[in-house]
């Protein structure tokens, strides 16, 4: 999974506008960065999550898939 923010730091609130492919070349096998997205690309809005993991180094995050109008759209990512 890429996400591109195009340099904007991912917030609590409110959630931002973000680039993201997935990358997955089938079971056993390395993805690479440069390999193309093959599993999903388009728009997200995303945000961290959970406030008393807030101060650990890995931080979680919550994300939806997004039309190009911005409206919430389904997607399977499996």
């Amino acid at each position: 999974m890429v996400i591109e923010t195009h340099g904007v730091t991912i917030p609590d609130e409110p959630k931002i506008t973000a680039d993201m492919g997935i990358i997955y070349n089938g079971n056993g096998k390395r993805n690479a960065l440069t390999d193309p997205f093959n599993e999903y690309e388009g728009k997200i809005t995303i945000e961290t999550r959970g406030s008393s993991s807030s101060m650990f180094e890995k931080k979680n995050y919550g994300f939806k898939t997004i039309d190009s109008a911005g409206a919430d759209t389904k997607c399977c990512l499996d």
